[in-house]
């Protein structure tokens, strides 16, 4: 059920979406002048993970999302959201069923985390 409503709301496949995300990353560093290296150190990760960003082999955590937006110069929903094509037809109710497929701790982690996102976006409009 899940996954059947992320595909609704992200119309590509997990692997297009892990490619696209992974371009999307190379081409801010490169025109931050930055090295696969320079970019690991910032991040406090090994080159080896960004390389793997970068190639669509893994997603960055949550916490990582958040540094590479930072590291890159980018408000937090130009990062996540310049990428993709976002649904805007997607809707509360459909919000709160994606919820209710989690577990009750899973939930809080979602809602912090969506908290955590429009707080930062909230402060980049000012």
């Amino acid at each position: 059920m899940t996954s059947q409503l992320l595909h609704e709301v992200l119309p590509v496949s997990n692997a297009q979406l892990k490619h696209n995300f992974g371009a999307f990353i190379k081409k801010h560093r490169i025109a931050k002048k930055m090295t696969q290296e320079e970019l690991a150190t910032a991040i406090g990760l090994t080159k080896k993970s960004v390389c793997y960003f970068e190639k669509g082999r893994t997603f960055p955590t949550q916490e990582n999302i958040f540094k590479l937006a930072q590291i890159l110069d980018m408000s937090l929903d130009e990062f996540v959201f310049g990428m993709s094509h976002f649904n805007h037809e997607i809707s509360v109710p459909k919000i709160n069923e994606m919820l209710q497929t989690l577990s009750d701790k899973e939930q809080g982690m979602a809602l912090a985390t969506l908290s955590t996102i429009i707080e930062t976006i909230i402060k980049g409009r000012e």
